[in-house]
């Protein structure tokens, strides 16, 4: 075993790296280089690997390698009061992992080693595990063919690869932030109150490397940039602190992209509006939650990790299949060769697009794990739930429904791991919920069709184990009359069933209101994260269900 130094130095053709934590931290911490893609060795390791599971008895196996880097940069605070984010927290993360089948059933290796020795090692544990598995049941695994299948490798553009900044750049441009911040602080200062802001980014670099028994190798270079601006007021002068939530353009679970996406050209632009806004806010009382039925307008940053988590998650194939059942959750969906193409779970208006291929999107990619080429496909057209999210193993159990529309045997390409320690599996792909193509309405526009309503932004939605009931909380609200804001509401929750909820839509909102947002989600156990983009535009419900969460039953 030799050093990650001595291994990116390119002699030796045995090697070998060690992990460094993702919670590691120092101040003159250096990123070391990410191997190339046309790194033969990487391709050797893949290669053992596999190998290694084969001659074990598998009947198909494949392999990864990942090589993460992460950084957090926090500028200087102008909070009200501190976070305890270290300036800087940097980390190094590589693994390595083997998958094999053996008689209908999967084993799973994994190591932050990176050696020969280990490659084979791995190969044959995944075996092992495989054969652990094996019961007196017999299990058929009908494998769905690869046709386009292909070697190469692959970037994810980006603008500004952060990793190959120097970051004094990337904090000049951030402590320039918190000066103008600081400055609307001062500016705002008469109709807020006391005035903060908390400034957080982060970066994800991955490289990483695939094969399997097929003799396919592929590598691909993925970025994830992210984090927040969070804007605080108190203007009650009593320390109670009440929150804007997120600039758009920053978002904790992040994009697709560089540090393009941390330094756009409006940004002090938006900043500006954002006070704007707050003081408009801060004008409106406060007042309880009205407990009945009303329209509500919900913002893009609401709809988004509502539809992620009604649609996205719920046509996860193996959760409609009740393999998540011991784990995270199943779906409302269950039986998928009979409710495709007839299940309806919304108005004609609603059109929900599964995509890997989104520019800035961060489930983009050229190949998924299991070395699929990814096809954008409909999740939902026209109200009817159309297809389900699936990989190579997966797309056999919706079978019957393809054939029925003649199409082949095939997978979407929706199989990820967010790295090489993790098994691979189905993971929701970026979604693009599609606005009204016909007439461009702004936010403004709905909120004008509302005479007794609530307007909310942001929030965060709570589903059961099939995905089929919710409440919506966390979010600013506010009550409408006459299509104007009049009041603010005490935190209101929004008690709902999914396909009443979507079956509900009065109108949604044109292109301009659309806005893309990160999202995350967990399975399996022990719990695995993924991340994905949504794109939604505003949507204008009728009669939902709103209670006040603050008080008991």
């Amino acid at each position: 075993m030799i050093s990650r130094r001595t291994f990116f130095s390119g002699s030796g053709a045995a090697f070998a790296a060690s992990i460094v934590p993702r919670s590691g931290f120092a101040s003159n911490f250096e990123f070391q280089e990410l191997p190339s893609s046309q790194d033969a060795r990487m391709k050797m390791l893949i290669e053992t690997a596999v190998d290694s599971a084969k001659s074990a008895g598998a009947t198909y196996a494949d392999a990864r390698l990942t090589f993460d880097q992460f950084m957090m940069i926090k500028p200087g605070s102008t909070t009200l009061e501190g976070r305890g984010f270290p300036p800087y927290n940097r980390s190094e993360n590589m693994a390595f992992g083997v998958r094999a089948l053996v008689n209908g059933y999967w084993g799973f290796a994994s190591s932050p080693v990176w050696s020969k020795e280990e490659a084979g090692r791995l190969g044959a544990a995944a075996v092992d595990a495989a054969k652990a598995n094996l019961s007196a049941k017999q299990r058929h695994v009908e494998f769905a063919p690869n046709p386009n299948s292909t070697s190469g490798d692959w970037v994810m553009p980006v603008v500004d690869d952060p990793f190959d900044m120097d970051s004094e750049e990337i904090s000049d441009f951030l402590d320039g932030l918190v000066f103008y911040l600081n400055h609307l602080h001062q500016e705002y200062r008469r109709p807020l109150g006391r005035c903060g802001s908390d400034i957080v980014t982060q970066y994800n670099r991955q490289q990483k490397a695939f094969g399997n028994t097929e003799n396919q190798y592929v590598t691909q270079r993925l970025f994830r940039t992210g984090g927040f601006i969070r804007l605080i007021y108190d203007s009650s002068g009593t320390g109670g602190h009440t929150s804007s939530g997120e600039l758009k353009c920053f978002n904790p679970s992040g994009h697709g992209a560089g540090f393009e996406v941390i330094r756009r050209p409006d940004l002090r632009e938006h900043c500006h509006a954002l006070f704007e806004e707050l003081v408009e806010e801060a004008k409106l009382p406060l007042i309880p939650v009205d407990i009945g039925k009303f329209n509500c307008l919900f913002h893009p940053q609401l709809v988004a990790p509502i539809a992620k988590r009604t649609i996205g998650i719920a046509t996860e194939i193996d959760r409609v299949m009740g393999f998540e059942a011991n784990t995270t959750g199943t779906s409302y969906i269950k039986h998928p060769n009979e409710e495709l193409g007839i299940l309806k779970v919304g108005t004609k208006d609603l059109n929900v697009t599964a995509t890997r291929s989104l520019p800035g999107g961060i489930m983009s990619a050229k190949w998924d794990d299991e070395g699929v080429s990814p096809n954008d496909f409909a999740i939902v057209k026209e109200g009817l739930i159309s297809d389900l999210q699936s990989g190579r193993e997966g797309a056999s159990w919706m079978k019957e429904y393809k054939s029925r529309l003649g199409k082949p045997l095939a997978s979407n390409g929706c199989v990820y791991a967010i790295d090489a320690v993790e098994p691979p599996a189905v993971h929701t792909s970026d979604l693009i919920v599609q606005p009204n193509q016909s007439q461009d309405k702004s936010l403004s526009q709905l909120r004008e069709q509302m005479e007794n309503g609530l307007e909310l932004n942001g929030g965060m939605c709570h589903m059961d184990f099939q995905q089929a009931s919710g409440l919506i909380g966390n979010y600013s609200a506010f009550q409408i009359r006459k299509g104007k804001r009049i009041a603010r509401y005490i935190s209101p929750g929004i008690l709902f069933k999914t396909p009443e909820l979507w079956n509900s839509i009065m109108s949604i909102g044109g292109g301009s209101t659309s806005l893309r947002v990160g999202t995350f989600d967990y399975k399996q156990n022990p719990v695995r994260i993924s991340y994905s983009s949504v794109d939604a535009p505003a949507v204008l419900f009728k009669d939902l269900s709103i209670v006040d969460p603050s008080k008991k039953a």
